[in-house]
């Protein structure tokens, strides 16, 4: 019984990096094919984040706002990849549980991704005023970082709440090496 209980939560980390799990519900598929069908729009200019009520920013415990040009840090993880902390706030307009987040880096110049796919469905928190909700501390992995590092890349960030409202936005930024490592900073 006891190695049950241990092996059930180590499966769950080794399948969070694996791809897409096909849904349980018929919810689920649905929700799935309308946020697929809602990338087909324009994306609004990144300058518009106050009115798209999506705001993206770097930092694992905290939200710092990114803006256009901006270089993100990549930390060393600790299972040995690396990524970019991101975390996101969404406006009262959208419902924050259970919404479906999409995170993607892509090579500005041929739109060759960079990130690993971030297509996960979280629970946003909401603030004490009710004004909005933060999802912090989501690692955007960029498994080989030497296609990225030196180039001008598109962050692209998008939610969909259960109802099917969708906001967008999207960066142009830059990754360079930091110096955190695993649990910790490095030297």
């Amino acid at each position: 019984m006891l190695r049950l209980v241990l092996v059930g939560p180590l499966l769950a980390i080794v399948c969070a990096g694996c791809g897409s799990l096909p849904a349980t519900d018929a919810g689920t598929d649905a929700s799935a094919r309308s946020f697929d069908a809602s990338l087909d729009g324009e994306l609004p200019d990144a300058g518009a984040i106050a009115s798209a009520g999506l705001e993206v920013g770097e930092g694992e415990s905290m939200l710092a706002p990114i803006a256009d040009g901006q270089t993100l840090l990549l930390a060393r993880g600790c299972q040995g990849s690396q990524h970019v902390w991101i975390s996101l706030r969404a406006d009262a307009s959208l419902d924050p549980r259970g919404m479906t987040v999409r995170l993607d880096l892509f090579r500005a110049r041929d739109d060759l991704r960079v990130s690993l796919e971030f297509l996960v469905r979280l629970s946003f928190q909401p603030d004490a005023t009710g004004s909005s909700s933060s999802l912090l501390g989501l690692t955007l992995q960029v498994p080989m970082p030497d296609i990225a590092i030196g180039e001008d890349l598109r962050l692209e960030a998008q939610i969909t709440d259960r109802a099917g409202t969708t906001r967008t936005v999207t960066h142009t930024v830059r990754v360079a090496w930091g110096t955190e490592v695993c649990g910790g900073m490095g030297g």
